[in-house]
């Protein structure tokens, strides 16, 4: 059970973290490459989490281009990092987060339910997700977001 919410956690820690470093945005933000290289090295304290942990670590921060072979989802900042255990004998919670480069304001957290033990990067498919079906988490550009609200009802 605590998994599940640490999952939660670190993904709301690390963009409200960038939103920090980046100010205000409207209804897209930018992500720079160096925003994103920034979050490097980048430590959580378990006060912050909120739950029984020793905080947590970002260990690697790095953009991937739109360009890359088998990225479909344009260009993102992908952190990887781990949740260390309240008890040093056990093992960590490995985490990746993957933010947009153009950010749509928008967020989807998954987790739990049949997910427990696999890392959900949200660059593919889900498990049970029909093949017939578009990834949900890519937006067209063309789209502004305030149109998709319908389809949030």
């Amino acid at each position: 059970m605590m998994r599940s919410h640490v999952r939660a956690v670190i993904p709301v820690l690390l963009t409200a973290a960038l939103a920090a470093r980046l100010g205000a945005a409207d209804e897209t933000t930018a992500l720079p490459a160096t925003a994103c290289a920034s979050l490097q090295g980048m430590t959580i304290p378990a006060s912050a989490i909120g739950l029984e942990t020793s905080g947590a670590d970002v260990q690697t921060a790095v953009m991937v281009a739109a360009s890359a072979t088998g990225n479909t989802n344009g260009e993102f900042c992908k952190v990887t990092g781990v949740v260390k255990p309240k008890n040093p004998s056990s093992p960590s919670l490995e985490f990746e987060v993957n933010l947009p480069a153009s950010w749509n304001r928008r967020a989807v957290q998954m987790g739990g339910g049949g997910y427990n033990g696999s890392l959900v990067t949200g660059l593919t498919g889900f498990t049970l997700q029909p093949a017939t079906e578009d990834n949900p988490l890519i937006v067209e550009p063309s789209v502004p977001s305030s149109s998709l609200a319908s389809r949030d009802q």
